[in-house]
């Protein structure tokens, strides 16, 4: 028993005499202008020295990634009129050539696009009838333009659609569905079709085609491009 006491005292007082020399008799030594530059108390300082890098993560919900982009992208989306046709459309080259949704009704009418109260009157300057694309031209330059997705389309992403009508925008988010680029949106408007698709990073991955039984599908961006 007494050895054990013994034992106890012997680690207690190894403790207390470590503390008291760690931090009295080594901080006062450290001190000293002489002792300070020997190369015994500089291993020592530098061992007793923690060094934290912090890192922070911050996370971009992407109801606040999406209004950024809103903000940035707007002014390049248009609303488009033809007789009964409606769509909206975006600009795709400074000098006037604006992307939108195929339409007898663009071959047969006058073309209108607008945004805000100014009007343009268009002509139809190509059409892809297969993959339901068409490119309007109008009388303007150093208009801004839309940026392309170069990658995949990827199944689940979160995308969303700007639309445009006569004296307003609209925006709704949704979701990839599934491999024939159908794609879920929260809501709908008449001015969708033809309306840019965005990912998260503002680039267009494709307009919106509302097929026979309303469903929206996207049609790449690579079929718009190919067109001019």
């Amino acid at each position: 028993m007494k050895k054990f006491f013994f034992i106890i005292l012997i680690l207690f007082f190894g403790a207390l005499g470590g503390f008291f020399g760690d931090e009295i008799i080594f901080s006062r030594f450290a001190a000293s202008s002489f002792l300070s530059q020997t190369k015994f108390f500089e291993k020592l300082k530098s061992a007793r020295t923690i060094i934290v890098n912090r890192e922070e993560q911050v996370t971009v919900r992407p109801d606040e990634r999406i209004a950024e982009i809103i903000e940035k992208e707007s002014g390049k989306i248009v609303s488009i009129s033809s007789g009964n046709f409606k769509a909206s459309g975006f600009y795709v080259t400074s000098d006037g050539l604006v992307a939108t949704i195929d339409s007898p009704f663009l071959v047969a009418n006058k073309i209108y696009v607008r945004i805000g109260e100014e009007a343009e009157e268009a002509s139809l300057f190509k059409r892809d009838q297969k993959n339901k694309v068409a490119l309007l031209k109008i009388q303007k330059s150093n208009l801004p333009i839309v940026s392309f997705a170069d990658n995949e389309i990827k199944l689940g992403s979160i995308i969303f659609l700007m639309a445009r009508d006569l004296s307003s925008l609209f925006v709704s988010e949704g979701i990839i569905k599934n491999q024939d680029l159908e794609v879920s949106f929260k809501e709908s408007s008449g001015w969708a079709q033809g309306a840019p698709i965005f990912n998260l990073k503002g680039e267009v991955i494709g307009l919106a085609s509302f097929d026979r039984n309303s469903t929206i599908k996207i049609i790449s961006a690579d079929k718009i491009e190919n067109l001019f």
